[in-house]
């Protein structure tokens, strides 16, 4: 298969509730699992979840566990690269979306409610077609402050979903709380 992240790109705006329903309760489960076995991922994010080729993302799994932790340093560099250039570090920059506030803030102390901060960012990403605070460093602050972000346009234009548009977004905003406890 190919990452999410390209798949998205390549071929989906946003995604149909149904869809990311389906993801998502894969994610929920790679990431259950992960954490049964005492391993926090750190780093869930669109590129890392592999998705199969047909169209209804059949298979969906969590990958690039290898790292499992994305160290203090490499998340400081990159804030000191962002001074001196727009891109900084590549790794930071793409996680940067789907970081949980705790895990810029103290990366030492951050946990495996992290992982689930992360899944909330990328069901909105799913839903909104864009992530729930923005991109770059422009988005640290919004990150941090972690307001809810606004109910994605989907849910309005399609009633016939309400359901489980409803279930969804109930999920995104109980990932997206602050506290992670």
């Amino acid at each position: 298969g190919a990452d999410l992240g390209a798949r998205l790109s390549d071929s989906f705006e946003l995604i149909d509730p149904h869809l990311a329903a389906h993801i998502a309760h894969h994610l929920a489960r790679g990431t259950a699992a992960a954490h049964h076995a005492g391993v926090f991922h750190r780093d869930l994010k669109p590129s890392n979840i592999i998705v199969s080729a047909d169209p209804g993302l059949s298979v969906v799994k969590i990958t690039d566990f290898g790292i499992a932790k994305m160290a203090e340093q490499e998340i400081s560099d990159a804030f000191k690269d962002a001074e001196n250039s727009l891109t900084g570090s590549q790794t930071a920059m793409g996680a940067l979306p789907y970081m949980a506030p705790e895990m810029i803030e103290s990366p030492k102390n951050a946990s495996q409610p992290a992982d689930i901060w992360a899944i909330g960012a990328i069901l909105y990403r799913l839903l909104a077609g864009v992530p729930p605070y923005g991109s770059g460093l422009k988005a640290v602050p919004k990150i941090v402050e972690a307001n809810i972000p606004p109910m994605p346009e989907l849910f309005a234009l399609k009633k016939q979903f309400a359901p489980l548009t409803d279930e969804l977004w109930s999920i995104v905003v109980a990932c997206l709380k602050k506290d992670p406890d």
